[in-house]
């Protein structure tokens, strides 16, 4: 395991390290990290000052050639803040494992050292074993001083990333996948009777609700979601107890979870009708405008099939006919002749679906054919259009409680 490290030119005073049954007498922490952790090589950083200071001589001294000197800048600049972060990068190879020590960083290092270390493992795919502090001041009465181990705090950061994507996109994907790590490590390790039960399950059903919100699957979005709901109620005591840094998201999980539940979702309704719409709004805010754009086309179908026959709504050829009443009308809007059902020209809204039919037929062809044709429509107009139709579902989604055949 490589030690990255840092050192200064204070007036370290000599005191005994501890870390559980392990302990260094030294003045200099990055001995104590080789004795204790069995680190090698101890890269240490030092500035052209440190270098030439009796401190960096002690340490070669006390570490021979174990010691690896990378010469960094002071850091007072923002150039020279990003040449320390690329010395730091570049001194750790690809899938290695290291052990990071902030005792004897100076300014605004510790904040480098923990960007270094998220990065690290996200491009190199490095494991970082420890984030290590040697708490001199909080030594005791025996001169002894216990070293803080501070990876939790780097482990926040995973969370932070996965709250962020949830909340930007509602992709769940990355908290479910720690949800499922944090529940796998507890029963690995069984440090504790009291190991949790239910955290593997919301993981994966935040992962299930996240594919098929991608996937533009309104039914499973629906059933997931209401699942969702009763989970995150049991599951409370456990997050608290296993995933803190989640629980300050939970109650943003449990009211995106009720805007898009339904316990009915095969059921073909008003509320149901209605409950999609919400599905569609709402990928549209987290800009998921393909899947947003596809189930926008299967609303007006399942809208037509709603005023015409609601048994067997999502069996295909229910659907395919369905479709052929606002087909039908949109070729007489272009200027064909052609016969539309009776019931279809009895809909007081017949004219808005039309259109919106229209629009979207065209905007689902083109998504659907990738832009591989002449002409296409730019992707910020069908951004923008996706997102301009909404207001006319809104229209027939309020004309659904007056106006249906039984």
């Amino acid at each position: 395991m490589k030690a990255l490290t840092f050192l200064g030119t204070g007036s370290y005073q000599q005191v005994t390290y501890v870390w559980e049954n392990s302990a260094c007498q030294t003045n200099l922490f990055p001995v104590a990290v080789a004795q204790i952790f069995a680190a090698d090589p101890i890269v240490v950083f030092v500035t052209p000052e440190v270098k030439g200071h009796k401190n960096f001589t002690d340490l070669v001294c006390a570490l021979g050639n174990r010691v690896q000197a990378v010469d960094i800048p002071s850091g007072k600049s923002e150039s020279e803040l990003w040449e320390i972060f690329q010395k730091c990068v570049e001194s750790v190879n690809e899938g290695e494992e290291i052990l990071l020590d902030i005792t004897h960083a100076f300014r605004s290092l510790p904040l480098i050292v923990f960007t270094v270390a998220a990065f690290l493992r996200q491009v190199k795919n490095v494991t970082i074993r420890h984030i290590v502090y040697g708490a001199f001041e909080a030594k005791d009465a025996n001169n002894q001083a216990p070293i803080f181990d501070l990876t939790p705090l780097l482990d926040l950061l995973d969370w932070l990333s996965g709250a962020e994507f949830f909340i930007k996109r509602g992709d769940a994907s990355l908290l479910g996948e720690k949800l499922t790590a944090v529940h796998g490590k507890a029963w690995r390790q069984r440090g504790s009777l009291d190991l949790p039960t239910k955290l593997s399950r919301l993981g994966t059903c935040l992962k299930e609700l996240s594919l098929s919100l991608h996937l533009g699957r309104p039914i499973e979005v629906m059933e997931r979601s209401h699942s969702l709901l009763h989970l995150v109620d049991q599951v409370a005591p456990e997050v608290e107890r296993w995933a803190r840094p989640f629980a300050i998201i939970l109650n943003k999980i449990r009211t995106e979870a009720e805007e898009l539940a339904y316990a009915s979702p095969t059921t073909l309704s008003e509320d149901n009708l209605r409950k999609q719409l919400k599905i569609i709004e709402y990928l549209i805010g987290k800009g998921q405008i393909a899947p947003a754009l596809l189930l926008e086309r299967e609303w007006i179908v399942s809208w037509v099939v709603y005023h015409s026959q609601r048994d067997r709504w999502l069996d295909e050829k229910v659907r395919s006919e369905a479709e052929k009443a606002p087909n039908t009308a949109r070729q007489r809007l272009e200027g064909a002749v052609t016969q539309v059902p009776s019931w279809f020209e009895q809909l007081p809204s017949r004219d808005l679906v039309t259109r919106v039919w229209s629009k979207i037929v065209e905007l689902r062809n083109d998504l659907a054919h990738c832009g591989m044709r002449t002409p296409h429509v730019d992707s910020r107009a069908l951004v923008r259009r996706a997102k301009d139709v909404l207001s006319e579902f809104r229209q027939l989604a309020n004309s659904l409680s007056c106006q249906h055949t039984t």
